[in-house]
């Protein structure tokens, strides 16, 4: 992860660093601003292998790639962005796009752009090289420039979008590697179902976008305690059988993954020294547990201590084991 902001620049060289820093960064386009004598923008880039997300803040801008800088330089990648307190103007061949804040929008590197940002605004980005997308580039820069509401698989690629690019996790390499994966197949499922064309992505990609999906439902209703195996695999509209099949490529099975979260959940409410004073039980309830008991031996088997143990631990900055 990797921080920038024009703020450490003398305000007279401000303009022109940005401008080389998204020519490095992102893509190389022009930048035009209304005024560049205070240009105050920051930028945020996490990196999972091949495939990184940007957060950026700017100032009111046009950004233009022209078919020039297109020859002169095209890194070949795919754009997947994502307005952030309001909406943004996209050109594109059969015209402008008004993208509003939440929505998503595509653009590709070997394509010429146009953006417009009336004020100041936010934008979140991830950045995919061409060759790892499992789809005809035909297929793919047909949907370039076109909005698309975060609903569906859309939200589920926005929501971890954003939370890969706050960088708040602490992840190895190889885990951040397997985590721009799992992007670049939520992002290929998500273009294919825009366009119809799901048959043309591999099962390995159909299978880890249909499980990140399934994550995203377990996480959303981890404190109802009716949550079930059966209850995943009818909401997804498929049998229990296929669900278990899909999660044997994670050595656990799904009624052990939504233990597993529940866990977790709970093992972060007691090391939070905000919710000493509410009692275990109840924390343990808010993640689904209806026995205190079962709780108990859960949490004990998977932390090596009882619960209580593990806030005093916990309220002192240790970890089990430690």
């Amino acid at each position: 992860m990797t921080d920038f902001s024009s703020r450490d620049q003398p305000p007279a060289e401000r303009l022109e660093w940005w401008r080389d820093l998204t020519d490095r960064v992102t893509l190389p386009t022009h930048i035009a601003v209304p005024r560049d004598d205070d240009f105050r923008a920051r930028m945020r880039v996490v990196e999972f292998g091949a495939v990184h997300t940007s957060m950026m803040s700017t100032p009111p801008l046009v950004a233009v790639r022209t078919p020039a800088m297109v020859r002169r330089a095209d890194p070949e990648v795919y754009l997947l962005s994502m307005p952030l307190g309001g909406p943004i103007g996209v050109s594109r061949a059969r015209g402008q796009e008004i993208v509003q804040a939440g929505e998503l929008v595509l653009s590709a590197s070997s394509l010429p752009s146009r953006a417009e940002l009336p004020e100041r605004r936010g934008i979140l980005t991830v950045s995919i090289p061409r060759a790892l997308m499992p789809l005809p580039k035909g297929q793919v820069d047909a949907l370039v420039g076109a909005r698309m509401p975060c609903t569906g698989t859309a939200a589920v690629t926005a929501h971890m979008m954003t939370r890969l690019a706050r960088g708040e996790d602490s992840l190895g390499v190889a885990e951040s590697a397997r985590l721009g994966t799992v992007l670049v197949d939520l992002v290929a499922a998500l273009v294919a179902q825009r366009l119809d064309a799901e048959r043309a992505l591999c099962p390995d990609t159909r299978r880890r976008e249909q499980l990140v999906r399934i994550h995203a439902f377990i996480e959303q209703r981890l404190g109802d305690p009716s949550l079930t195996p059966a209850t995943v695999a009818a909401a997804h509209h498929i049998s229990l059988r296929q669900l278990h099949r899909l999660f044997t490529h994670q050595g656990v099975g799904v009624a052990g993954w939504i233990r597993s979260r529940r866990l977790e959940r709970c093992r972060r409410d007691l090391a939070d020294p905000a919710l000493r004073h509410e009692p275990v039980a109840a924390l343990a309830a808010r993640w689904g547990f209806t026995h205190a008991s079962d709780f108990s031996r859960a949490f004990r088997t998977a932390y090596g201590m009882p619960p209580g143990a593990y806030r005093e631990f916990g309220a002192w900055g240790q970890q089990p084991g430690a």
